[in-house]
C-alpha cells in the first residue's frame, strides 16, 4: 500500500477542480459548435468517448495520446492526473491555475465569436 500524505491529498483535491473545470470548458467549447454546425449529436458522442478514455491511467496511453488527454481533450485531468497525485506528486500544483485560466479564457472568447456567427433558430 502506498502511503498518502495530506499535501497528495491537497495536490489532488486541487487538480480534481481544475479537471472539473477545464473538462467542462472542454465539453462547452464542443457544444458551442452548434452556433455553427446543425446536429449537436456527434459532438456529443466525441465528447462521451473522451470522457470514457479518461476514466484509465494515462500510462495506458503512447505520449502523443496522453499529450492529447492533458490539453486538447483534458479527460485525463479529471481522474488520471489527481490519482497520480495521491501516489506521488508528479504534475506540478503550480501549473493548476493557469491551465484552469486558459481554459476559461479560451470558451469566453468562443463563446462572444459564436454569439457573432449566432442564427435565430426559428427562421
Amino acid at each position: 500500500m502506498v502511503p498518502v500524505s495530506a499535501l497528495g491529498i491537497l495536490a489532488a483535491v486541487v487538480w480534481l477542480a481544475v479537471g472539473v473545470v477545464v473538462f467542462s470548458c472542454f465539453w462547452t467549447n464542443l457544444v458551442l459548435l452548434a452556433f455553427w454546425t446543425r446536429s449537436i449529436e456527434p459532438i456529443n458522442d466525441v465528447a462521451a468517448g473522451v470522457r470514457t478514455a479518461g476514466q484509465y491511467p494515462l500510462d495506458y496511453f503512447p505520449a502523443w495520446a496522453r499529450a492529447l488527454f492533458v490539453t486538447v481533450a483534458p479527460a485525463g485531468l479529471l481522474a488520471a492526473v489527481p490519482s497520480e497525485q495521491l501516489m506521488a506528486s508528479t504534475w506540478p500544483v503550480l501549473a493548476a491555475v493557469p491551465a484552469a485560466t486558459a481554459a476559461v479564457t479560451l470558451t469566453a472568447w468562443h463563446w462572444r465569436s459564436g454569439l457573432r456567427h449566432y442564427e435565430s433558430a426559428s427562421s
